[in-house]
């Protein structure tokens, strides 16, 4: 790689953490295919990814956290069974082609993607159930949610394990999760994957130095534009309406999707 396109690929990756620590998605939906772009190889990109979601969460908790935007003790459940998906997704990556996981990435961020559009376009709802041994009751605020825990886990679990990977922080997965199944208000929603998917992150880049091959010294000098930009998007999600953070968490998402799709053919 080249200087100049090692240069417009960390300009790229602060803006991708901009957009990321807006929707609480972590980022690697993005910054994994923009690495790929630039010609960093699959494996090294899901890698790389996961550091960089692990220091894009610290900003974006910081500022979400001081607004009250973060459900702290149902991050604390659901992330356990992000973390040990996160490590297994990131230890068995390696067995996986680079086209394979392409593959795998594309279909999970259109499908995140669709779903956040769609549900821009309906009437808020409450959770369906509101009583029951596994329904957890939440409220933040004025905000009142009910938390399915035996549909939470395994979601969660799957998440981390999509995470570890292929490198996407998991947080497409959990804002939707969160936000359509039980009601989620998106913004708390967000901000509380923001937390979910750093500690997610960690387990699957663990699971890839355990299982061996990745190079760290590229990376470190991409972190000060992913962090600028982490704290400059958590400040702009807080001015942002409901329905229209969906919409461009949606759009983004299936933008790259159809960028992703293009990347499996050249292969």
């Amino acid at each position: 790689m080249t200087a100049a396109s090692y240069i417009a690929m960390a300009i790229s990756l602060s803006i991708v953490a901009a957009l990321a620590s807006m929707l609480g998605i972590g980022g690697g939906s993005l910054n994994t295919p923009v690495q790929v772009f630039f010609g960093y190889p699959i494996h090294g990109s899901a890698a790389n990814s996961l550091l960089f979601i692990a220091v894009l969460s610290t900003g974006a908790t910081l500022i979400y956290g001081r607004s009250g935007k973060i459900d702290w003790k149902l991050a604390m459940v659901l992330v356990t069974f992000n973390f040990a998906g996160g490590f297994l997704g990131g230890y068995f990556a390696g067995n996986i082609s680079g086209r394979e996981l392409t593959a795998i990435l594309a279909a999970v961020v259109f499908l995140s993607g669709l779903s956040m559009m769609v549900s821009s376009f309906l009437k808020p709802r409450r959770s369906l159930a509101k009583n029951g041994v596994f329904i957890w009751k939440r409220r933040l605020g004025s905000e009142e949610y009910y938390i399915n825990l035996l549909a939470a886990f395994p979601l969660s679990f799957a998440a981390g394990a999509a995470s570890g990977l292929v490198g996407i922080g998991g947080g497409m997965v959990t804002v939707p999760m969160l936000a359509i199944l039980f009601a989620v208000p998106v913004d708390i929603a967000i901000g509380t994957s923001a937390l979910m998917v750093g500690i997610t992150a960690v387990g699957g880049l663990i699971g890839h130095i355990v299982a061996g091959g990745w190079v760290v010294l590229p990376a470190i000098g991409l972190l000060p534009g992913i962090i600028i930009g982490s704290i400059a998007g958590a400040k702009l999600m807080l001015h942002i309406s409901k329905n229209t953070l969906k919409r461009i968490f949606g759009i983004s998402l299936i933008f790259i999707a159809i960028i992703l799709v293009k990347e499996i053919f050249k292969q």
